[in-house]
């Protein structure tokens, strides 16, 4: 390499620094190194006015979550409200009615029990009863038709099953005082006065008089200490 081309490369590199001090020397003199007062006044205004952009941002996102939890509640409440009257329901079921036992007492007389049976029959041939019959078809025969008859007067009803060749009482309710058994015997009776008929202290208000089968019963109810209803319960096959 000849020296002239040295020192032409030497200029050239000279004159490059010289171009580029320059350039810098006219960027800083484009921008000061002191920002002045109106960028300064408006910085301020930016930080300002995003501080309360911010925190309106904030409040608004704060009242939407509130807004959504509130109807979130009150759909819970609404639904929990619809369901609460089955929950109540399948929780509380109805207690079943206990049934009262009364005591009873049973007496096993067949002679008093005829004397009963016999007064019954008696009770029913009495003109003040009207009677209702209805049809009833027989139990071991089909083809053959019985009869239902129904005795009624006041509160007193007596029922009996009427056959081709016979005819029996199944059942009575008798609660008027009209109709006499044991020939002292009837509704209003004190419990003294039945004692001394029957010969036997009584030990509840609750008294069964019948046979050893069970099959024909006549049952006394006392109240206040006197006959209050006589029953019959019969049995017709």
């Amino acid at each position: 390499m000849s020296r002239n081309s040295c020192q032409q490369r030497i200029k050239k590199i000279a004159i490059f620094r010289t171009k580029f001090k320059e350039r810098c020397t006219f960027a800083t003199s484009e921008f000061p190194t002191e920002i002045p007062r109106t960028q300064k006044t408006q910085l301020f205004l930016y930080k300002t006015v995003g501080k309360h952009m911010k925190r309106h941002l904030l409040t608004s996102i704060l009242m939407l979550i509130l807004i959504v939890s509130c109807k979130q509640k009150e759909t819970q409440k609404a639904e929990s409200k619809e369901v609460k009257p089955t929950t109540e329901l399948k929780d509380k079921p109805k207690k079943p009615i206990e049934e009262i036992a009364i005591p009873e007492q049973y007496f096993e007389n067949d002679s008093l029990l005829t004397e009963l049976e016999s007064d019954l029959e008696k009770i029913a041939l009495n003109p003040k009863f009207d009677l209702k019959t209805e049809p009833k078809t027989n139990t071991h025969d089909e083809s053959v038709t019985d009869t239902i008859k129904t005795l009624t007067f006041d509160k007193t009803k007596i029922y009996s099953y009427r056959a081709a060749n016979w005819e029996s009482i199944y059942a009575a309710k008798i609660e008027n005082s009209d109709f006499d058994f044991l020939d002292s015997i009837k509704v209003g009776t004190k419990k003294e006065s039945f004692e001394d008929r029957i010969k036997t202290e009584l030990k509840t208000d609750f008294i069964k008089i019948g046979n050893l089968e069970q099959t024909s019963v006549f049952i006394f109810k006392f109240e206040n200490g006197k006959i209050k209803v006589i029953e019959y319960q019969g049995y017709v096959d």
